[in-house]
């Protein structure tokens, strides 16, 4: 997970939000999300972030890191986390993300190699 190092000022107003009956359907790709029955992060990225348009254009370093993970060979899917306040790629193993956080790392950024697990794995509150 990659973290940048521009602020931007919230909007005094709120953008509009779907309605909970639509907000499965991403307006980006116009496709029905499907039921989420297994653990694909890589094919469910593929989605992509309703807010990444907006937000790249806000903070265009979302972009840069964006697209820097996209070209490394061992990334598989690279997405912002919500409305961009941090961005992530997703590698086969934990050497490679942590690999890839050293070159960002490097570059001045705040990184975490981390782990995906199942869903149904207790963490007891603890990071696998």
């Amino acid at each position: 997970m990659i973290s940048g190092t521009s602020r931007v000022a919230t909007a005094s107003r709120s953008l509009p939000y779907p309605d909970k009956r639509t907000a499965s359907f991403s307006v980006i790709s116009g496709k029905a999300l499907p039921e989420i029955t297994e653990n694909d992060a890589v094919r469910l990225s593929g989605y992509g972030n309703d807010l990444e348009a907006v937000a790249t254009r806000l903070v265009p370093e979302i972009t840069d890191i964006l697209q820097r993970f996209r070209r490394m060979p061992s990334c598989h899917a690279a997405q912002m986390s919500g409305s961009g306040a941090s961005c992530f790629g997703i590698f086969d193993d934990l050497a490679e993300a942590t690999a890839a956080c050293a070159e960002f790392q490097q570059a001045g950024y705040w990184t975490k190699p981390t782990r995906l697990s199942p869903a149904d794995t207790p963490t007891d509150g603890i990071s696998p």
